[in-house]
C-alpha cells in the first residue's frame, strides 16, 4: 500500500463505501456463494493533522495531488478496474487527469461532495468530471447521497449533468 504511511487512519470508510457498492450487507452474505474472487484495497489521500486550540484539539484533513496520481498509479500497476475516490475539493485536479487520463482501464466512482449546492454554479473536483458533460464522463461516475425514501440529502451536491446517480448516504 503506497500511501498507509500517512498520518491517517481510515477507520472503516472505505470498507463502507465498498459495502455500498455491493449493495449492503444483505447482498454481501447472499453473494458470498456466487462471487469468486474480489480483492478491496483501502489507500488513504490524505494525511491527518491534529494540534491543539483553545477549544481542545482540531484535526484537519489534506490530500496532496501527488497522493491521488501514486494511488492511481498503484491501483494501475495491481490490475485494479475500478477505484473510488471519496472527497472533494474546489481545486481542479490535473495529476488526477493526467493519472486517469493514462489508465484508461480504469474507471473511478467519485463522491458528489458534501457541500449543498448545484455543481454547474460550485464546481468540487472530481465530482465535476463526471456525470454526461464532465471532461473525464467515459472514465468516472459521480455519485450523490440518497435518503432512506430515496430523496437527495441535504448535504449532498447535486447536478443533472455531472452528477450520474445517487447511492445511499
Amino acid at each position: 500500500n503506497p500511501v498507509a504511511y500517512r498520518n491517517y487512519v481510515a477507520g472503516d470508510h472505505g470498507t463502507h463505501v465498498a459495502g455500498l457498492v455491493l449493495g449492503g450487507p444483505r447482498f454481501v452474505r447472499q453473494a458470498s456463494a456466487i462471487v469468486q474472487r474480489l480483492e478491496l484495497t483501502i489507500m488513504n489521500l490524505v494525511e491527518r493533522t491534529t494540534i491543539g486550540s483553545q477549544n481542545g484539539p482540531v484535526t484537519t484533513f489534506t490530500s496532496r495531488p501527488a497522493y491521488i496520481s501514486e494511488a492511481i498509479a498503484y491501483a494501475k500497476r495491481n490490475n485494479a478496474t475500478i477505484v473510488n475516490i471519496s472527497f472533494a475539493t474546489d481545486s481542479r485536479l490535473q495529476t488526477f487527469e493526467d493519472s486517469l487520463r493514462g489508465s484508461p482501464n480504469i474507471l473511478a466512482i467519485v463522491s458528489a461532495g458534501n457541500s449543498k449546492h448545484r455543481l454547474e454554479r460550485i464546481e468540487e473536483y472530481p465530482a465535476a468530471y463526471g456525470g454526461t458533460s464532465g471532461q473525464l464522463s467515459h472514465q468516472l461516475i459521480t455519485v450523490a447521497a440518497h435518503d432512506a425514501d430515496f430523496a437527495l440529502i441535504r448535504e449532498s451536491n447535486w447536478s443533472p449533468s455531472l452528477v450520474d446517480l445517487a447511492a445511499p448516504g
